[in-house]
């Protein structure tokens, strides 16, 4: 279908051009503590499997609650 090519031209995903089937999850955790001096964590985790092939990937980052600056002097 054009969908199915639209897809597979754009972002060529391994095996999904002879078998469109797919399996996705992902997972993404925010945590804000009431501590001030306490960072917020922000993380995500993402994973696509195919009849081809798989790919994991994600990330993560802390964002301080009050600006220490000795930490944001260059």
């Amino acid at each position: 279908p054009e969908a199915q090519r639209s897809l597979t031209a754009r972002k060529a995903i391994p095996g999904l051009e002879a078998d469109p089937r797919f399996w996705a999850a992902g997972i993404s955790l925010v945590a804000h503590l009431r501590s001030p001096l306490t960072p917020a964590v922000h993380m995500n985790t993402r994973m696509f499997w195919t009849s081809g092939g798989w790919w994991f990937g994600g990330g993560s980052d802390l964002n301080p609650m009050i600006e220490d600056p000795e930490d944001t002097a260059f």
